[in-house]
């Protein structure tokens, strides 16, 4: 499966498909195509383009972050999750959800959800620890504090 940009070339309008191309290969001719299905994606992909991976706070090593591998969810959305793996006692974890706002499945329906940049993608937190340190994480201003259930915005 690959996704594909096909550009209208009466509107310019970009509409991906998730293609799945069919060849066969033999020593004589090589690669012979056969056959083309494919699938609409409805929602475009967000244009954070989200890199999975280990990321480190800004302040120093004692914040250290991993963003998963995605899972698609059944309308074509990435699903993420950010958790912290830092040896400090906080514990830190956001579900983050790519796609239109507006549709979001834990958001779309918060009123501040018509308020929110699209320049960002967005997820909700969904542990903190219950230490003395409850929430403390690099991505927030010194002393900051995430909340269960809290909107976060990455790209």
């Amino acid at each position: 499966m690959h996704r594909v940009p096909v550009t209208n070339v009466d509107t310019g309008v970009v509409t991906f498909y998730d293609a799945s191309f069919k060849f066969t290969f033999t020593p004589s001719s090589g690669f012979t195509f056969e056959q083309i299905s494919s699938v609409g994606i409805y929602l475009p992909l967000s244009a954070s383009n989200l890199i999975p991976g280990k990321y480190e706070g800004d302040v120093d090593a004692s914040f250290i972050y991993i963003l998963s591998e995605p899972s698609t969810l059944s309308d074509g959305r990435l699903f993420y999750t950010l958790r912290n793996t830092s040896t400090s006692s906080e514990n830190f974890t956001a579900q983050i959800v790519t796609g239109d706002i507006a549709n979001h499945p834990d958001i779309g329906s918060r009123e501040i959800a018509a308020n929110l940049s699209s320049t960002y993608t967005y997820g909700i937190v969904t542990s903190t620890d219950t230490g003395a340190n409850s929430g403390f994480t690099s991505f927030r201003e010194i002393n900051g504090k995430w909340s269960v259930n809290q909107i976060i915005g990455v790209r």
